[in-house]
């Protein structure tokens, strides 16, 4: 296979809860596995989640949209 095709998508949930709750919430109702939940390492230094699925990797972030 010469050429590697790739994905990306970015996807906006209006969520009021933690970010916990919500990749809780992610995992379950989409079969995933767990989110790891973790403050940045640079800053804001706000919570972030992570989690790696079917070679793809989801990401949870707050946002001011």
């Amino acid at each position: 296979m010469n050429r590697i095709f790739g994905a990306k998508a970015e996807v906006f949930i209006d969520y009021k809860g933690e970010i916990n709750v919500l990749s809780e919430k992610l995992s379950k109702g989409l079969i995933l596995p767990d989110f790891r939940v973790e403050n940045r390492e640079e800053p804001p230094y706000d919570l972030t989640g992570s989690c790696e699925a079917l070679g793809f990797e989801l990401g949870l972030n707050k946002s001011s949209v």
